[in-house]
């Protein structure tokens, strides 16, 4: 489903304390998130949003929050959710990424899969193991928007 939609359909109560926090997370991935992969553009950002859907949901805070996914030009899948405390992100993209330029953003003693129970509303077939092992489809976390974003940026602009 369309995010937008889905918003408007689950919107919570506003007498939940995660309330702004809703709609910050649901206008952080409609409205900043893609600018990590494209150059501004209406065309750039329509296509994004045409392929930013909701495949699931789960509950943090008393609300229902989306699981999201966005399919880029390149073939690659991002399934993501945030449950207030943390990004849970899964990528299965067809090319290998950057070895020396992601190999720092990740804790390289995390050896081991997300176990899938941390990983909320995310089906249990798209968690990945970790990107030492895999390259091009793996799972992991990230703290905060800025450092989704700036992992977004820098895997939409690695060097070919």
């Amino acid at each position: 489903m369309n995010l937008t939609e889905w918003a408007r359909a689950n919107e919570p109560d506003p007498k939940y304390f995660a309330y702004k926090a809703y709609w910050d997370q649901i206008k952080f991935v409609r409205d900043i998130l893609p600018r990590a992969f494209f150059e501004p553009s209406q065309d750039n950002y329509s296509f994004i949003q045409t392929r930013t859907t909701v495949i699931e949901s789960h509950m943090s805070k008393s609300v229902v929050f989306p699981v999201y996914r966005l399919e880029l030009l390149d073939g690659t899948e991002i399934i993501m959710r945030n449950n207030l405390t943390n990004w849970m992100v899964s990528i299965n993209s067809p090319k290998e990424m950057n070895k020396e330029l992601f190999i720092h953003l990740f804790d390289t003693k995390t050896r081991s899969k997300i176990d899938p129970v941390y990983c909320e509303g995310i089906p249990a077939d798209k968690v990945y193991g970790p990107y030492s092992k895999n390259h091009s489809a793996f799972t992991f976390v990230m703290y905060g928007n800025y450092d989704l974003y700036t992992f977004f940026w820098l895997y939409a602009h690695q060097p070919k």
